[in-house]
């Protein structure tokens, strides 16, 4: 029972702090876009919280990877 007690923890701390962590990318035309970034060949993906967009990562100037954080 106490094991399964600290797993619940475990796993809630970390679904939890996931969305804490979120990419910054820079376009060219000056936008920032914050949410999970993601380079698939020529494009970039950025998952945000209600949306999802397709770069051309041609357009991208910079992607700045987040660092997991707790609060």
């Amino acid at each position: 029972m106490k094991d399964k007690t600290c797993l619940a923890i475990i796993l809630a701390c970390v679904v939890l702090a996931a969305p804490l962590a979120a990419d910054l990318v820079y376009l060219y035309n000056g936008k920032i876009y914050e949410g999970t970034a993601t380079r698939k060949g020529d494009r970039v993906i950025v998952r945000m919280k209600y949306a999802t967009i397709d770069l051309d990562a041609d357009d991208v100037r910079l992607i700045v990877k987040a660092e997991l954080t707790t609060r």
